[in-house]
């Protein structure tokens, strides 16, 4: 078996070396049954699209798909659709790649490649962004993350989050794509990966940059650049001084302009990035014209129209000639003005035409594939009914042979399935009564709190102040028949004080005011910092997405258990930090309590603090689940459905 399989590697590599083309191929696997055949034509469409060279490998992983598809191996056409895909992006016909990974992801369950996804979700994010749809992009990244953190891929998942931020800032929703690059930048910090975390620090300076908060974005450009720098990274070194230019550009600031575009631009000749070195070209052309120096400006521009036309990049020449066009304005030569815009004119006119024209080829092949596709599938559909015929009498023999038993364990069957739902229905019955007692219960409970709250605010609350208000009165005149007593009746007052004070305290706690007036987010705030800060403990409190009240019983409920947990730190922990968060997601109200301290205990999972919180679950159809921490700590996740 290993010889063959050894025999088998020999020849498609050899194959690989001497492929021409397709036809020539096939003749020398012509010995060979189909699903070696799909094998190394797949092999050979991968080791070309790896190379990029997606026009050549597109013949091999059409015929490969076409065989798998008709011969109804299914782990094959996933597998060769993924290659098909793969060759059609690296040639640069993005809406079949598009179309055909899309259909790869649904048919990849079942197979062994379904962990494929995972690259998929980066080709199509790839794809949609740079055509421009960050929309689609953010769409597939957001699925992205959702797998990632059902993985547990915590890494992977920062990248994804960075990647969701970039494409918010393509969108124009730079706080927003800030927002999610700092939740890139914590993990990465955690994970103590540095070249990542000040990688995001140049995407957080590209937003800032954006929102004209030039300031922000120097802070974190030059950071993100002395640490690329000592690393000896000149991609990155590049591309970010070249942003920082651009930056200084918007400021009119010529000179610091100059000096960090010439840097990106000596780092890029090495690179073989063309449509980047043509925007840097053209980005000197304009600081020279700006500062005067019409030589260097229009050899920099004629640079970037050489390079832009070798390497056939129509866009980026479209920019070149429209720099050009300004700068001879700038020099007053009129007749290069209306050259340069004409040839600038013409150009955008062919670039919309080309695009139309490629549009149109693009639905054409498309279609074509699409057609093909039936075509095998109703060939396989027309080959598998005759199979059928041929399968339906010894079918129906068996099927007599073995009616008569189905029919005696038929009834059989019946009364232990009528049985058992009854008994079912019962228990639910049962449970139903149990959870609307419960529910009672702590209705009950909670109402009688308000009771009493309200009964020792209003009540002995307002007595205790009127006491002691009276009290001061006399005390005073007291003490000025007999000073002696100053100190008793200092003493006196003080109990009295402590006296309201704990009433008011208790008062509170029954039924917190800020909950009942302001709502949840404002009575966890005013709770954490009176629980936590008097015991010298550190916290943070995230919410996002909690917009107006939510319904009085998950107001209470969520309070009264953020509250149990937060006793429960206290008690046990030995924590020094606790962070806290609280937002929907995907039509669930999701609380997250995690602290740095000792970790929860397994004689801890059944305790009374834990049968407190899954009764105030139960009658919202809640969970809570508890785990350790990052922080060799306890993290405690509860989620609400909202609908």
């Amino acid at each position: 078996m290993k010889r063959i399989i050894s025999l088998l590697f020999f020849v498609v590599t050899s194959l690989y070396l001497q492929a021409q083309n397709l036809d020539s191929t096939l003749h020398s696997l012509s010995h060979l049954p189909d699903s070696s055949k799909i094998d190394s034509l797949v092999k050979i469409a991968r080791s070309f699209a790896v190379d990029a060279q997606g026009k050549k490998a597109l013949p091999f992983a059409k015929w490969s798909h076409q065989a798998a598809v008709k011969n109804g191996l299914k782990n094959r056409i996933a597998k060769t659709r993924f290659y098909l895909a793969s060759a059609y992006m690296e040639s640069h016909d993005y809406d079949s790649a598009l179309f055909h990974y899309e259909k790869t992801l649904k048919e990849l369950v079942g197979t062994p490649y379904e962990d494929w996804a995972l690259h998929i979700y980066i080709n199509i994010t790839w794809v949609s962004q740079n055509t421009g749809d960050y929309k689609k992009a953010l769409e597939v990244q957001l699925l992205a993350l959702d797998y990632l953190e059902e993985k547990k891929d915590t890494l992977e998942a920062a990248w994804f989050m960075t990647d969701i931020g970039y494409s918010h800032d393509r969108m124009r929703a730079f706080e927003e794509a800030i927002r999610w690059h700092r939740k890139a930048l914590k993990i990465f910090a955690e994970k103590q990966s540095e070249g990542a975390y000040h990688y995001v620090l140049s995407r957080i300076g590209m937003a800032y940059d954006d929102l004209a908060q030039y300031d922000s974005a120097f802070h974190y450009n030059l950071k993100a650049l002395n640490y690329f720098e000592a690393e000896g990274d000149t991609f990155e070194v590049a591309e970010i001084s070249s942003n920082i230019g651009n930056s200084y550009i918007k400021l009119e600031k010529w000179e610091k302009a100059l000096a960090y575009t010439l840097r990106g631009h000596q780092f890029k000749k090495g690179q073989k990035r063309a449509a980047s070195q043509v925007i840097t070209e053209s980005n000197l052309g304009l600081i020279y014209s700006k500062l005067g120096q019409f030589d260097e400006a229009e050899y920099h521009l004629r640079h970037a129209i050489q390079t832009s036309t070798t390497v056939k990049h129509r866009k980026a020449l479209s920019e070149a000639y429209y720099s050009m066009y300004h700068l001879y304005q700038e020099k007053g030569n009129v007749d290069s003005v209306l050259h340069y815009f004409k040839l600038m004119d013409q150009l955008e006119d062919s670039i919309y035409q080309l695009e139309r024209t490629k549009q149109m080829a693009e639905m054409q092949t498309r279609f074509e594939t699409e057609k093909k596709e039936q075509q095998i599938a109703l060939q396989a559909a027309e080959i598998s009914e005759k199979e059928s015929k041929l399968l339906a009498r010894q079918r129906f023999i068996l099927l007599m042979v073995v009616l008569l038993v189905a029919l005696l364990i038929f009834g059989y069957l019946f009364y232990q399935r009528y049985k058992s739902k009854k008994e079912q229905e019962l228990q639910k019955a049962i449970i139903r009564e149990q959870q609307n007692g419960l529910d009672a219960v702590i209705e009950a409970q909670e109402e009688e709190r308000k009771r009493i709250s309200k009964d020792l605010h209003d009540g002995v609350g307002q007595q205790l102040s009127g006491l002691k208000m009276a009290f001061q009165k006399i005390a005073n005149e007291i003490q000025i028949e007999i000073p002696e007593k100053k100190k008793e009746l200092d003493s006196l007052s003080k109990v009295l004080e402590e006296s309201a004070d704990e009433v008011r305290s208790i008062s509170h706690q029954m039924m917190p005011k800020a909950l009942t007036e302001l709502g949840l987010l404002a009575a966890l705030e005013d709770m954490l910092s009176k629980s936590l800060k008097q015991v010298g403990l550190k916290y943070e409190f995230e919410h996002y997405g909690i917009e107006g009240r939510l319904s009085e019983k998950i107001e209470i409920s969520v309070y009264r258990i953020c509250q149990e947990l937060i006793n429960n730190i206290i008690k046990h922990s030995k924590a020094q930090k606790v962070a806290i968060q609280l937002f929907k997601n995907k039509g669930k109200l999701i609380l997250i309590v995690e602290d740095n301290g000792v970790g929860i205990k397994s004689e801890d999972s059944d305790g009374h603090g834990l049968l407190n919180i899954k009764s105030r679950l139960n009658p919202l159809s809640g969970e809570v689940n508890f785990e350790p921490s990052p922080q060799s700590g306890t993290t405690a996740t509860v989620r609400i459905p909202l609908d």
